[in-house]
Parts: structure tokens; C-alpha cells; sequence
């Protein structure tokens, strides 16, 4: 063999080797969207153990509002996966032809379990055994019809009182000082305002047990062009799932306290809910919301299950971790 044939060859087998390096070896990059709360621990997770690049993903978390507001960046691909409350805003955008789906849960209420929300009174209300006249509620739909169960629950009808949107501190303030008769808080403020003696009428999973509230949608990018990068991104959102669900763990609450930018010694006393690791949806709930919505003008038509979920990604992604030690 002459020394030109086998540089040739070796050149070959270079030219080879390079070509068949796996794809994971240049990052992925991918944008999720986010606000800092509880029920995206593991999006933060997933980000912090590094779950993300072990997938061959590199992740930017983007700021957004909401999710009805963020479906457009969704659809143009200025997200990638976009986390989030189930909201009419979601349906209404997949009924017109937006091309994305329900891909994940995000979240689900076990009624045996902390609950992260509740309706509450004033202490002062609840000591003169009144009925509101005011509550202080969310824009978010989903809890909009966890709070009129928990009213006509205490046989109120959710019309004949005045619904207000009040930011989250001024909340905490007007209802511990008995200024604001009624508001459904989240943590951390629930159990700050339970603290300084507010009076819990109805936990949300009391009333909303069994239900998905939260999901993680994809949008055209991951659903068709390149659906084995949402096979990877579903599956460090499984094992993220199963590290938030050890717990208050030193790291967990380190990770979380960071992005929330909260003491840890807050977030070891709120509820901490469990999440489904199976990453699947309560789809018989999600009717149920549709209903609801759509009855109050806010939904175009109710969707079957085939029409808004698109379970690939994540039954993949268990098939691959149920391979795996």
C-alpha cells in the first residue's frame, strides 16, 4: 500500500468517525416558558441537575405573563414548550388550527394531599360567622371555577358578590387585616395569612381532587419537525417529576428557593403537592373545565381528547425509563 493510499484511507475513516457522532453531541437549544411558581419546580429541576443536557439539550427559560397570552409565541416558535394552567385560551387556539397540542401533566390534585390553594375568610369575618361581600380571585380559569364550587359550597352564589383581582401582597395584607373578606390564596401567602389566624373554608383539592390543572403543551416545532426532541424533553420532565416528589430535599429546596427567590425557611413550611410521574392527563376533567368554560362564553367548543392531546412524547419517555435501571 503507498503512504498516498493510506493517508487517503485514514482521511476516510476520520471523515467516517465524524459523521457518525451522535447527534446529542451539539446541544439542542429549545425555549420553555415560565413564571416562578411551585408548579414549575420541575422545569427548574430538570435546568439545575443538568436533566435537560443529559438529553443533549440546552434550555433557555423565558419569562412569560400567562399561558393564553404566551400561546402565539408557541405558534410562531418563539417557545418551544410552553408549561401552564389549562386555560380556554389553550383550546380555543387548537380549535381554530393552531398546530399545538397537550403534550404532559404539569399538574394534578390528589385529594388526599397538602393543598397548594384554598378559599379563604377573615379572620374578623369568620369571628361574626358573615358571608363575604368581596373576594379577591385569579384571571386564571381553572381556579376562576374552583372558587364558585367553594362559594355555592357554602351556599353563596358566586354572582350576588364582587370579584376582585389584587395583587398577591396587598392581598395577604387586606385579608389579615380584614379589610378583604374572602380571596383564594396560593402558597406561599396561604400559609402565611393561616399563620396570622385567616380561616380556610374550602382546600382546592377538597373540591377539585382528581382534576389536572396545569399541562405542558408543544407547539408545531416539536410535534412535527422534530418530535424525537420532545421524546427527550418529555423524559427529563419524568425524572425531574420523580425528584421533586422526594420532597423538601436540601437540593430541592435550594433549587427552587433560588428561582422563586424565597427563603428556604418559607418553602419548608407551605404545601409541597405530589405530582404524577407517569407525566399522563386526567382527560374526564378536562371535559369538565371545558363545560364550564364554555358555558360562560369563554370556550368555542368542546374538544374530544384526540382533538388537544397528544400523548408520544411521554409514553415514549416511560418506555425508555421503565428500560433503564
Amino acid at each position: 500500500m503507498t503512504r498516498a493510499l493510506a493517508r487517503l484511507l485514514l482521511a476516510l475513516v476520520a471523515l467516517t468517525t465524524v459523521g457518525c457522532k451522535p447527534a446529542r453531541d451539539a446541544r439542542v437549544k429549545i425555549r420553555i416558558g415560565y413564571r416562578p411558581y411551585l408548579t414549575l419546580a420541575p422545569v427548574f429541576i430538570a435546568q439545575a441537575e443538568s436533566l435537560y443536557a443529559e438529553q443533549g439539550l440546552d434550555v433557555e427559560l423565558v419569562p412569560i405573563e400567562g399561558v393564553s397570552s404566551s400561546v402565539p409565541l408557541l405558534l410562531q416558535g418563539g417557545l418551544d414548550v410552553l408549561p401552564g394552567p389549562v386555560s380556554p385560551g389553550l383550546f380555543n387556539a387548537i380549535h381554530r388550527g393552531g398546530r399545538l397540542r397537550v403534550v404532559q401533566d404539569k399538574g394534578f390534585y390528589y385529594p388526599d394531599d397538602c393543598a397548594p390553594s384554598s378559599v379563604v375568610v377573615s379572620k374578623q369575618l369568620a369571628a361574626r360567622n358573615g358571608k363575604p361581600g368581596r373576594i379577591s380571585t385569579t384571571k386564571e380559569s381553572f381556579l376562576q371555577m374552583f372558587v364558585e364550587r367553594a362559594l355555592a359550597a357554602h351556599g353563596i352564589n358566586p354572582d350576588s358578590i364582587e370579584s376582585l383581582y389584587i395583587p398577591q401582597v396587598a392581598e395577604y395584607d387586606a385579608i389579615v387585616s380584614g379589610r378583604l373578606d374572602a380571596a383564594n390564596m396560593g402558597e406561599p401567602w396561604l400559609s402565611r395569612a393561616i399563620a396570622q389566624g385567616v380561616v380556610v373554608w374550602e382546600p382546592v383539592n377538597g373540591l377539585m381532587g382528581g382534576y389536572t390543572y396545569s399541562v405542558i403543551s408543544y407547539g408545531p416545532t416539536l410535534l412535527d419537525e422534530s418530535p424525537e426532541i420532545g421524546q427527550r424533553i418529555a423524559a427529563a420532565h419524568l425524572k425531574a417529576m420523580r425528584i421533586y416528589n422526594q420532597g423538601k430535599t436540601e437540593r430541592n429546596l435550594e433549587i427552587v428557593a433560588n428561582v422563586m427567590q424565597l427563603p428556604i425557611e418559607d418553602l419548608r413550611g407551605i404545601c409541597w403537592p405530589r405530582m404524577r410521574e407517569d407525566g399522563l392527563i386526567d382527560t374526564t376533567s378536562l371535559r369538565v373545565f371545558q363545560e364550564w368554560a364554555k358555558a360562560r362564553g369563554q370556550l368555542d367548543e368542546v374538544l374530544q381528547p384526540a382533538q388537544y392531546w397528544d400523548p408520544r412524547s411521554v409514553d415514549h419517555a416511560n418506555r425508555e425509563i421503565a428500560r433503564k435501571p
